[in-house]
């Protein structure tokens, strides 16, 4: 205990004091709206860019609905990771399985494969699962080698190309457009089926 004398509350000091306490309460009234005003602008924000994402296309690995900077983003990461993905691998192997030439990335069925491949690495080796597991020889026995295995299996680029030699695709095969065709069959196959129940949306 302090030696020290407190001075009482004398009737004229008291009234001021409650004052200033009801100042002071009323002030953190005001930040504590201001705040709730705050995380309820973040809430609604958040929300608004979940609705967004739920509703967008594709999602960020989707080549198909990319738009133009997304598609950038992508493709430089994608390009960084094969370059890595040689640089930790493929040089220190001599199976011509596992070649990949300069110019991989002009085969669209390569690229396909490619992401499919860094997605699941990235999913693997993601700081979050650091618990001990088979995930790694997962990854090697299930992605790495059977994604090159399947891309020589499929020829996508010639046996007895150099890796540092340019390479152009043959021009694909163009697709005859059946699209007549397939609406034909749509309303075929539509009209066999029941009406949609009211208010029921479609099947659940």
């Amino acid at each position: 205990m302090s030696g020290r004398e407190k001075t009482p509350l004398g009737p004229l000091t008291l009234p001021g004091t409650v004052a200033e306490h009801e100042h002071r309460l009323g002030a953190h009234g005001e930040e504590i709206e201001y705040l709730s005003g705050a995380v309820g602008s973040i809430g609604g924000q958040v929300t608004k860019i979940v609705d967004w994402l739920e509703t967008r296309p594709g999602g960020p690995w989707s080549w198909r609905t990319l738009d133009r900077e997304a598609a950038k983003e992508l493709w430089m990461e994608l390009y960084d990771w094969v370059n890595w993905l040689r640089d930790r691998y493929l040089v220190a192997l001599t199976d011509e399985t596992h070649r990949l030439i300069n110019d991989w990335y002009k085969h669209p069925v390569a690229v396909e494969l490619l992401t499919a491949l860094m997605v699941s690495h990235q999913y693997v080796y993601r700081r979050t699962r650091a618990a001990p597991s088979f995930d790694l020889v997962e990854w090697h026995e299930r992605c790495l080698w059977p994604t090159f295995a399947r891309m020589r299996s499929l020829g996508l680029f010639p046996a007895n190309h150099r890796t540092d030699e340019p390479w152009t695709p043959e021009a694909p095969l163009k697709r005859v457009d059946d699209s007549g065709n397939f609406a034909d069959f749509l309303v075929s196959d539509l009209e066999g089926r029941p009406e949609p129940a009211p208010g029921g949306g479609g099947a659940s």
